[in-house]
């Protein structure tokens, strides 16, 4: 269901300076995408490791004899991480192969920073170990002098691992010099430079130290130590990269996602050219038509009907603002129940455009000064203003509240946002759309702070020149104003709802025409004839009981007659099933990518449709046999050592009591 062969990455990797990360953090830039270099965002290039943990690795490979433990896991890290990093840093053959493996060409190579990172965690945790142990066990000594042969590749390990950890090193120093010299941010580079030198010197003291102080206690000392040493840098970098704030101030504005948490219910939204953050609305709990998600085929074509270039990426779908007026009415997202759409404070929205006032004399907009238009009746979409100069800072943002007052003083509609630019003609959304033909009004423009020199059109008498924007019979209504100005489409059909009527289409191209014809709203196109039929012109009453489990609708109605009841979901993929009053029924494709279910007869139905994992219970009953088969072998394992132990005992106290006799 998921077609990521679109995607390419062959051939594309980071480059040393991500590299240089692992011990410079900010070499590349700051979480917040701003002096970042390279052809990749800092958050995709980030390789932290730290010092302390490069230092530890580098223990494990210099000496692994120490370890009282097979080594053969290790070797298995070494070999793992070498590819990884080289892959991705490097690229040439190394990368070319590992992008010959299934799905590997399809995501971004530098995502492996997760595996590369844990397999140097690994070897660092050897390192410790290391520490741990005795010089050189007995035994090991006694094997690798047992034989020229077994010297020999003794020998040749400890060469093998000290020229890894000096190919290592240099790559992390060389890597960390070429990050600081092409950094933007060379000050915070030197920083860190010095920071490491300093945890590096620590951690080599208190190894130095070892040898020095051979009591258990000290090992133990310097490995809380060596931790403490390798946390406090990792926790400063986690505190800057990792977002510690409420959602609701990293994801502003947030009123506007209040207003739809409020109003919006089941049914979806759509933001234009940015209006909203991708990703926000799963912080919020509000249904978004495109965000940044993975996408069954069927979805991306509804999407791409409303907009042909909707996909700026395989997952990332987005529409320009300018396009407002192109795809607000779209019989396509009135079946995906888009019930409001999101453009900024700055956008236009559609209307009729009626000059009210006009004039070439000069009224300035002042910090805590408040100016007035004439007085005019009628509806309002929003007003458009004028400016006859403009001078403002760069990066400014001037708080401005504007408020449509009526004769008696009471505001009648208000909206206050962050002005960010002023154009000759500036338009200010309003929620006026239900004002009376008779209503008497008038607006007041104030800004909070002085926003530099702004110059307004006013007319004869001093008042304030104005334009309105009135409303057309299109559907449409000025809901929310602000940062963000939110537009409600009533034409958007619910998100769940009932069907008495069926076409059927089985071809795909064709059924996307017809989808987009524009339907009747108790109409549901479906890809084969159903065996039975809707009652003509029966009506229902549908409830979605609330849940936090998406897997999960329960859906009751209550029909005069049989019919369809209609959920606009991506239900076209497997793993969903339906049941109507606990029977197994079909589900039905619907509307090209959602689903349907039949309701025989009049009177009240329980609808539930259900998403299960395909393969779950296969994959589970698999790891329950692992984890018995593991359990079974380590049973095995503890009892065979208890014999072992007991015959050793046994024979201990046999060669004292021969002792004795002796």
């Amino acid at each position: 269901m998921l077609d990521f062969s679109v995607r390419n990455y062959r051939g594309s990797s980071l480059n040393p300076e991500a590299f240089g990360t692992a011990i410079l953090p900010y070499a590349v830039g700051t979480a917040g995408m701003k002096n970042f270099t390279g052809p990749f965002n800092p958050v995709e290039a980030l390789s932290y490791l730290g010092v302390v943990v490069v230092l530890c690795a580098l223990l494990a490979l210099v000496f692994h004899r120490r370890l009282l433990v097979s080594r053969a896991p290790m070797w298995f890290f070494v070999i793992a991480a070498t590819l990884c990093g080289i892959a991705m840093y490097w690229g040439g053959p190394v990368l070319d192969a590992i992008q010959q493996l299934p799905t590997m060409s399809t995501s971004m190579i530098g995502r492996l920073r997760a595996v590369f990172g844990f397999c140097v965690a690994v070897l660092a945790a050897y390192g410790v170990t290391t520490l741990m142990s005795a010089r050189i066990p007995a035994l090991a000594q006694s094997e690798t002098t047992s034989s020229r042969s077994a010297a020999t590749r003794t020998v040749l390990r400890d060469l093998a691992g000290w020229a890894l950890a000096a190919f290592f090193a240099v790559l992390v120093v060389q890597a960390a010099s070429v990050a600081q010299e092409g950094s933007k941010l060379p000050e915070w580079s030197a920083r860190w430079v010095k920071y490491s030198a300093v945890f590096a010197v620590v951690a080599l003291v208190m190894v130095a130290l070892i040898p020095l102080v051979r009591q258990r206690w000290f090992k133990n000392l310097v490995v809380v130590g060596l931790i403490t040493v390798m946390a406090v840098p990792s926790l400063l970098i986690v505190r800057a990269w990792w977002p510690h704030s409420k959602p609701e101030s990293y994801y502003a504005p947030a009123e506007a996602f209040t207003y739809l948490q409020e109003n919006l219910g089941d049914d979806r939204f759509v933001a234009l050219g940015g209006a909203l953050p991708t990703g926000a609305s799963t912080v919020y709990k509000t249904r978004d038509v495109l965000g940044h998600a993975f996408m069954t085929g069927r979805w991306k074509d509804l999407l791409q009907q409303v907009y042909p270039d909707v996909l700026v990426t395989p997952t990332y779908p987005s529409i320009p603002s300018g396009l407002l007026e192109e795809v607000i009415d779209s019989p396509i997202l009135d079946r995906l129940a888009v019930r409001y759409v999101a453009v900024g404070s700055a956008e236009s929205v559609p209307g009729r455009l009626e000059q009210l006032s006009t004039g070439d004399s000069p009224i300035d907009l002042r910090a805590d000064g408040v100016i007035r238009s004439g007085q005019f009746t009628g509806p309002v979409r929003g007003i458009q203003v004028t400016a006859l100069a403009a001078s403002l800072p760069a990066g400014t943002e001037i708080p401005l509240h504007a408020r449509v007052v009526g004769h008696d003083g009471t505001v009648l509609t208000e909206a206050q946002f962050l002005l960010r630019r002023i154009d000759k003609e500036t338009f200010i959304p309003l929620d006026g759309d239900e004002f009376s033909e008779d209503q008497p009004w008038h607006l007041e423009l104030e800004a909070e702070e002085q926003p530099g020199i702004v110059t307004l059109g006013a007319d004869d008498q001093g008042n304030l020149a104005i334009s309105a924007l009135r409303p057309l019979p299109d559907g449409m209504n000025v809901a929310q104003t602000g940062n963000v100005t939110l537009i409600e489409r009533t034409s958007a059909l619910d998100r769940v709802r009932w069907a008495n009527d069926v076409v059927v289409e089985e071809d795909a191209a064709a059924r996307m025409e017809l989808l987009g014809s524009g339907l009747a709203p108790d109409m549901v196109v479906l890809e084969r004839n159903p065996a039975n039929a809707a009652t003509p012109g029966s009506t229902a009453t549908i409830e979605v009981l609330p849940s936090n489990d998406l897997d999960q609708n329960t859906i009751r109605v209550n029909s005069t007659g049989a019919g369809w009841v209609v959920v606009a979901d991506s239900l076209d993929r497997s793993g969903w099933t339906a049941t109507i009053d606990g029977q197994q029924t079909e589900l039905f494709r619907a509307d090209h990518v959602g689903g349907a279910v039949y309701v025989p007869d009049a009177g009240e139905h329980t609808i539930t449709l259900e998403y299960k994992t395909p393969g779950l219970r296969v994959g589970a009953t698999v790891s329950a046999i692992t984890l018995v088969a593991v359990l079974a072998l380590a049973l095995v394992d503890w009892r065979a050592r208890r014999r072992i132990t007991a015959e050793s005992a046994q024979c201990d106290q046999q060669q004292n009591s021969d002792l004795q006799v002796t």
